[in-house]
């Protein structure tokens, strides 16, 4: 620094002293003008006229090659203007030299040069200052004759020699229609680094180079970077603006003309024809005005920019601004608090458009706290900030800008606040309302000239008090391709309309047809003061004369609106202004039914107004409507006369003095009504509700899995077995024989979810109290199915709040980088990475044999897919949660088991199931999606229940192939039955039937529940060989009342409400948990937050830390499961809750058969054959059973024939109920 502050300080008196010495000598040379010529570089002179030097400009930088050599050049500054020291200084003589022309001057100097005149040329930069006092310099482009002349009788008249900075540039062509950017010139916008650019140069970086460059500095700032003296008290503005004496005395000769020039960037000066240099005016680029930037000598194009960065500083650093000066030159803003110093001033220089900080001094008060608001963000700052946003979605939500500003800028504004900021930006992009109502007509001209055939009617309204001044009345217009296309379409018009919402209220009317191809076509379209008589029939006479014209019999569609009835009737009259004779019109059946079910309120009378409106017989049509209107009147009687009967009955309690005239009560509705354990709120947007009112109305819910499964490469055992994901893993291990499929275009087995079957069950959760609820009582998984199905340890830390990682997005592709011949580039989203670039890195995708580095990094892909698509499913259907990717990393590095945290997968994955559930269950949108881990409940109801279980054919015990291991880990769990490839299963199994299970679940028999799957006896019969040590490992931890928790969601478990799913006797009446789950911490989730780890851990850190003592408090599960109790707790709960969703029908209640029903008669031969493939089906399965007996003793434990026998049972009932049309009575 020492070093570079010396060396600037020689340049400076280098430069005094030229200059000095040009001044002495400037008297004795006024008969002939010489001076001195500074080349670019120091031996660039000798270079170019050796002929081997060639000069391209880029920007500011002036880029010289000579002899191989590559230099940048550019000029420096001081406190005395430019510094040209750095150049190479020639003294050159010149006879009458104003009597020569700009382009002589320029041809002299490039044969002094020694340049070739067909490919170069010069440009010449004058030095030059605005004060007579010669103590302020800059250069100024010299690119005609006048400015040449100019230039020397100022310097004659001041005493100086005329010194010039000459730099070679290259030739260039005539510049584009629209401005120049190639060679030396300057285009406005173009950035300064952009190649190819002009050929300027760039001063340092300080406050003070700007100034002195754009030759209107106002003042100079010291290396301390303090504010200079002379710029406060205005002695060296005053002292710069004087007129010198000698100046005065010779007016015509003198430079006024160079002081009276306003604008400070001549259009002229963007051109390239001569000059090689251009200064930096700093309008260049928006980058150089340092919008991020609140610094000492930060240069801004506009007041509002400058203000706009000040406060967007403010909000950063937490602290707030007043404003306290503001005007034309000066903008001064304060903090708020009066013993802070904190300010930055501002100020725009004496002919110059751009603002600079002249003034910083940071704040030194101390927050109290972090506000929710900030008094400086205004609503017009927000609609700058978020400008792209509300243009880009024209219809913003006001609480998506709320979510925008709480998600960057960490503040919450009001919705009234948001709401102006949407408007202004709006406003922004289209202008004002009135400016959009002043603009129709000519855009509507403009449309006509442009659309060939296009009809436009304007009418305005005229004042007699003021005969200029009009106001737009109405406004319709037609295009030309709709009218013609009306020539080809039915002669049926449909219109109505609806109203405005913006500052100037009114309607739109709008006229439609229907082509051939039951396509709709717009028509027409018309703005109109109100939908009323007037209107509507200057509407229809508009469509006549543009649309309709001579086609006869058009027919319109309309609802029952009296000002389209009485004008209608007013068009069919003759004599009348574009009479319309032969219209015909009807009714529309969509506002007539709406209107009908407003007036009767019952949903049994508006399907037979459906069925009325749909028929095409006219017997039909006769019968319906004749019914319709004998039940319309039965209702309206009996209305009529229960009305009447509350009236008299409540005139008589009142006369009596027995009742006060009280408000009415609400009163559950009776499907309510004594349903204590369901939450009315809840009620209303719960699936079983819906279902229950009206079934088969809703869609079946989808997963977000993954499309194929990984096969598990033998390097990664040892580390998935310490993590204790190994027996998890080979659940859903794809085998070689899937991976070689693969590569032959099969596709990979995987196992599939049965989304009818978990949609069934997820209308039945009920997160009251966070178990199912059956006709049988209630169900739900728990940590002991977890541990049995899955093989997840339940003992260790908890699994929340997952951290957000840092740079992730740079550091994964470079860990990743070069793993694999070929891989694609890194692909990912601010959700995470991307799961097609992660199936880059499945072992298939390596050639053998594979390195460590190879093993490592695709073991950290599988695990951020085994995390995301199977364990914790999210809506993010392509990317996987960049949450992740610690966990795969620290699991995936690890050299030995301390190296990785031991967690408890188990309880995370039962938690995010368990919201998944209460999520799902109250979604009713096509594809929406049951989150958290699908597998996990599939697995649970086939074990549990006969409906949708797929029948396997080979009833063997398990062979555990390929399943060896000392420490007992890496052995089958329970659920692997369902899951391994190598099992066939029966082509009968049942599929996407939603509406079947849920009639199935309504009645199913108690008895064909499993309660406890989980036997001794069972698991032998299943895995002779053993099962996981992690299947009963942590079996301390099944009874626990503690809370699981997976990220941020924390979630209850409910053992005391399932104890016979234990083998545990069922209290009647369940006690509540010992501390219940708030519900505001039960819907805690990510969405639409940006919260980092802490604020999530000082929320939900206690229940991390309860998991620690999970086996402390537990439910006591020690007596035995006791049916008397059981069928007592049944009686209670049954009337507690809903155990059906379809309601069962009365067959005294079902209506007779008639003649008039609509639906075809089912047909028998359907049955038949239905029958016959079950009767196929049960012989193939009693032969395969006998084949059994036959072939030695049956080992089967009891349980299972009993089983096999009532799924005999159930299928002899089906066929006996589809030949007879019966059920069996037994």
């Amino acid at each position: 620094m020492a070093a570079g502050r010396a060396g600037r300080s020689c340049g400076r008196r280098a430069r005094g002293e030229m200059l000095a010495g040009s001044k002495a000598r400037g008297g004795a040379r006024r008969g002939r003008a010489s001076g001195e010529v500074l080349a670019g570089g120091r031996a660039l002179g000798e270079g170019l006229a050796g002929g081997g030097t060639a000069v391209g400009v880029v920007g500011k930088w002036v880029k010289v090659v000579g002899d191989g050599i590559v230099r940048s050049v550019r000029v420096r500054s001081n406190e005395m203007g430019v510094d040209l020291s750095e150049f190479k200084s020639v003294e050159m003589n010149m006879t009458a030299p104003r009597t020569w022309t700009i382009e002589q001057v320029k041809d002299w100097l490039t044969e002094c040069f020694g340049l070739n005149p067909e490919v170069h040329t010069v440009g010449v930069h004058a030095l030059w200052t605005k004060s007579i006092s010669n103590i302020l310099w800059y250069l100024r482009p010299v690119d005609d004759t006048s400015k040449w002349v100019s230039w020397l009788k100022g310097s004659e008249r001041r005493g100086t020699n005329p010194v010039a900075l000459v730099l070679p540039v290259a030739k260039e062509v005539a510049p584009p229609e629209g401005g120049y950017s190639g060679g030396g010139g300057y285009e406005s916008g173009q950035s300064s680094q952009a190649p190819g650019g002009g050929g300027g140069y760039e001063p340092e970086q300080s406050s003070h180079a700007e100034d002195v460059y754009s030759g209107q500095g106002d003042g100079y700032r010291g290396e301390d970077g303090e504010v200079d003296g002379d710029e406060e008290n205005g002695y060296m503005q005053n002292q710069m603006e004087e007129e010198d004496t000698e100046g005065e005395s010779d007016a015509d000769d003198s430079d006024e003309s160079d002081d009276g020039e306003e604008v400070p960037i001549p259009g002229r000066w963007n051109h390239n024809f001569s000059s090689a240099m251009t200064i930096n005016d700093g309008l260049d680029s928006n980058w150089e005005y340092h919008q991020n930037n609140v610094a000492v000598g930060a240069m801004f194009p506009s007041k509002r920019h400058m203000q706009d960065a000040i406060i967007k500083w403010a909000m950063a650093s937490q602290r707030q601004l007043r404003t306290t000066v503001s005007s034309g030159k000066y903008l001064t803003m304060e903090c708020v608090d009066i013993n802070c110093p904190g300010r930055v001033h501002g100020y725009v220089p004496k002919y110059d458009t751009t603002w600079r900080v002249s003034d910083f001094v940071p704040h030194s008060c101390e927050l109290a706290s972090i506000p929710n608001d900030h008094c400086n963000l205004s609503s017009n700052l927000i609609a700058r900030l978020l400008y792209t946003e509300i243009v880009e979605g024209q219809a913003m939500r006001v609480n998506a800008i709320q979510k925008n500003v709480k998600k960057h800028h960490f503040y919450t504004i009001s919705y009234g606040k948001a709401w102006r900021a949407n408007q202004r930006g709006m406003e922004m992009r289209f202008g004002l309302f009135r400016d959009a109502y002043d603009a129709v007509v000519r855009l509507l001209q403009t449309l006509q000239a442009r659309n060939p055939g296009t009809y436009v009617n304007i009418r305005d309204l005229f004042f007699p008090e003021s005969p200029s001044y009009r106001v737009l009345h109405r406004v319709y217009f037609s295009f030309g391709v709709c009218i013609e296309s009306f020539r080809h379409c039915r002669p049926v018009l449909c219109v109505d309309d609806t109203f405005l919402t913006g500052q100037y209220k009114g309607q739109i009317l709008t006229a439609i047809g229907m082509d051939g191809n039951n396509q709709i076509v717009p028509l027409a379209f018309a703005f109109v003061e109100s939908e009323n008589t007037e209107s509507w029939l200057w509407f229809f006479r508009q469509l006549k004369i543009s649309i309709v014209k001579d086609k006869p019999n058009v027919c319109i569609l309309h609802d029952r609106h009296a000002g389209i009835l009485k004008a209608i009737k007013t068009l069919k009259e003759p004599g009348q202004e574009t009479p319309w004779i032969d219209i015909e019109s009807r009714w529309c059946m969509r506002h007539l039914g709406a209107n009908f079910y407003t007036q009767f309120r019952n949903k049994n009378l508006m399907n037979v107004f459906k069925r009325l409106c749909i028929q095409n017989q006219q017997w039909k049509y006769n019968f319906l409507r004749s019914k319709l209107q004998e039940f319309t009147k039965q209702q309206v009687v009996q209305r009529k006369a229960a009305r009447d009967a509350n009236i008299a009955a409540h005139m008589q309690a009142v006369a009596a003095g027995t009742t006060a005239v009280e408000a009415p009560v609400y009163e559950a509705p009776q499907e309510m009504a004594g349903r204590s354990l369901l939450s009315r709120d809840l009620e209303k947007a719960h699936r079983a509700a819906k279902l229950e009112a009206s079934p088969n109305s809703l869609p079946t819910l989808v997963t977000r899995g993954a499309n194929q499964n990984w096969q598990i490469h033998p390097g990664w055992v040892q580390r998935l077995k310490w993590a204790g994901l190994l027996p998890f893993a080979r659940l859903v291990e794809a085998t070689m024989s899937e991976v070689i499929g693969e590569r032959v275009g099969t596709p990979i087995k995987r196992l599939q979810y049965d989304h009818s079957l978990l949609t069934s069950l997820v209308d039945r959760w009920r997160p009251e109290t966070h178990t199912f609820h059956f006709r049988w009582g209630e169900m739900a998984p728990t940590l002991q199915d977890v541990s049995y199905l899955l093989g997840l340890p339940l003992a260790g830390r908890a699994i929340g709040p997952l951290a957000e990682p840092v740079d992730w997005d740079l550091q994964m592709p470079a860990r990743f980088e070069g793993i694999r011949v070929g891989q694609p580039d890194f692909l990912c989203e601010d959700h995470g990475p991307k799961c097609d670039w992660l199936l880059n890195f499945e072992v298939s995708q390596f050639t053998a044999p594979m390195s460590e580095e190879q093993i490592t990094r695709s073991l950290e892909a599988y695990l951020m897919w085994l995390l995301g698509k199977v364990m914790f499913t999210e809506n993010h259907q392509t990317t996987i949660s960049r949450r992740y990717i610690p966990i795969a990393q620290e699991i995936a590095e690890a050299t030995t088991a301390d190296d990785i945290i031991p967690r408890s997968w188990g309880s995370a994955v039962l938690a995010a199931t368990y919201r998944g559930l209460c999520n799902a269950c109250t979604l009713v949108s096509p594809k929406s999606g049951l989150l958290g881990c699908p597998l996990l409940l599939q697995l649970w109801s086939w074990d549990r229940f006969p409906i949708g279980r797929p029948d396997i054919y080979d009833e063997r015990p398990f062979e555990a192939n390929g399943f060896d291991d000392a420490d007992h880990i890496n052995m089958p769990m329970f659920g692997i039955l369902w899951t391994r490839p190598e099992r066939r299963f029966a082509r009968d199994q049942v599929r996407n039937c939603y509406p079947a299970f849920t009639e199935q679940f309504d009645v199913l028999d108690d008895r064909a529940v499993i309660w406890e799957p989980y036997t001794a006896a069972a698991v032998h019969a299943r895995y002779p060989g053993g099962i996981s040590i992690l299947c009963y490992r942590d079996c301390a931890y099944w009874m626990t009342q503690s809370k699981i928790i997976f990220d941020v969601s924390v979630e209850v478990m409910a053992q005391q409400r399932i104890m016979r799913q234990f083998g545990s006797r069922q209290l009647v009446d369940p006690p509540p948990p010992m501390a219940p789950l708030p519900t505001y911490v039960h819907k805690y989730n990510r969405k639409g937050t940006s919260h980092s780890s802490t604020w999530w851990l000082q929320r939900v850190g206690s229940y991390v830390d309860e998991w620690l003592t999970a086996t402390t408090h537990l439910w006591r599960h020690d007596e035995q499961f006791d049916p008397q109790e059981f069928e007592a707790y049944l009686q209670r709960y049954t009337a507690a809750a809903r155990v059906r969703l379809i309601p069962p029908i009365d067959p005294a209640e079902a209506p007779p058969a008639s003649m008039y029903d609509m639906y075809p008669t089912q047909s028998i031969a359907d049955s038949r054959q239905h029958a016959g493939q079950m009767t196929s089906d049960l012989h193939d399965e009693v032969a395969r059973y006998t084949r059994q007996v036959s072939s030695g003793p049956l080992l089967q434990p009891r349980d299972q024939q009993v089983s096999w026998l009532r799924r005999l049972e159930e299928k002899l009932r089906g066929i006996y109920s589809a030949i007879t049309c019966d059920d069996l009575q037994v």
